[in-house]
């Protein structure tokens, strides 16, 4: 197979990746991206792309419009690009891999993460786990600054079912006090939360939450645990990168969380050799983005 039909084979793939995930196996889910009504028929095709015109708003969309694949041209190398992404590699050996530039490679990387940072997420209304933790981040022309990470945790019924959460909070001198804390703990949170601090009730999270009126438990290891691997798993996956700016630290935060603690992160000294990543791998961390 030459690279041309191997090219588009993994664009086909791709579209109709996100077809699925998107519209339906049979496309009856088709929902206008622009004015959110429908009904939706479909309207021609163009490079490989199935068009669809809204009945409401008379305006035309294609499979990829709205998500961040939208007006992109070299989608054949986007799945290469994902399982780079999913094996934690740097800019420049995902661009090796992928066969792209490394500005191309960088672009691409933070396009799905501030797709993944905007996206909508409702605020707890059951139980909060919420701790802060160190990071050092390198800024141009100084030294190593200190920005605080607050992690966050939902549990309900003794069990974990809320989204992971985890923001950095620019307190480089000392720890975050609840004055600082308050504006972020009120986005997570309903005003009936129960929250627990990992330090205690005197903790800056649990005094930022009497402050706003909500519940304050008794910290508790056991339950803790989880949010404690959470936070000890910053360090080690901001490592192989040498630094990261403030300005591209919550990307990496929800890079950290979409992977998860079960990927293995290889050192990039062995994960740039010959071997391609494989296509599937790809795929598969695409239908984890969308």
């Amino acid at each position: 197979m030459n690279t041309r039909s191997s090219e588009t084979t993994e664009r086909d793939l791709v579209l109709e990746l996100v077809r699925l995930r998107r519209f339906g196996k049979a496309c009856s889910h088709v929902v206008c991206p622009r004015c959110g009504g429908g009904p939706c028929h479909r309207w021609g095709a163009f490079a490989g792309r199935q068009r669809y015109r809204c009945t409401s708003c008379n305006r035309t969309f294609s499979d990829l419009t709205g998500t961040f694949l939208a007006r992109c041209r070299r989608i054949s190398r986007w799945p290469l690009n994902l399982a780079a992404m999913e094996r934690c590699l740097s800019v420049r050996l995902t661009a090796r891999e992928a066969g792209i530039s490394p500005s191309t490679a960088f672009r691409w990387r933070h396009r799905i993460l501030d797709a993944r940072r905007e996206s909508a997420r409702t605020p707890w209304q059951g139980e909060l786990l919420a701790d802060c933790t160190p990071v050092r981040i390198r800024r141009i022309g100084s030294r190593e600054a200190r920005v605080w990470v607050l992690g966050a945790i939902g549990r309900q019924r003794a069990r974990l079912k809320g989204d992971a959460r985890l923001l950095a909070i620019a307190a480089r001198d000392a720890r975050p006090g609840a004055a600082m804390l308050e504006p972020w703990i009120s986005m997570l949170v309903h005003r009936g939360c129960r929250i627990r601090d990992g330090r205690g009730r005197f903790g800056s999270v649990a005094l930022a939450g009497r402050r706003l009126g909500l519940v304050v438990g008794r910290k508790c290891r056991r339950d803790m645990t989880p949010l404690t691997r959470l936070l000890r798993g910053i360090r080690p996956f901001l490592r192989p990168f040498r630094g990261v700016s403030l300005r591209w630290l919550q990307n990496y935060l929800e890079w950290k969380l979409l992977l998860g603690s079960h990927v293995s992160h290889l050192p990039p000294r062995h994960a740039g050799g010959r071997r391609r990543v494989p296509v599937a791998a790809g795929l598969r961390f695409l239908g984890l983005v969308l």
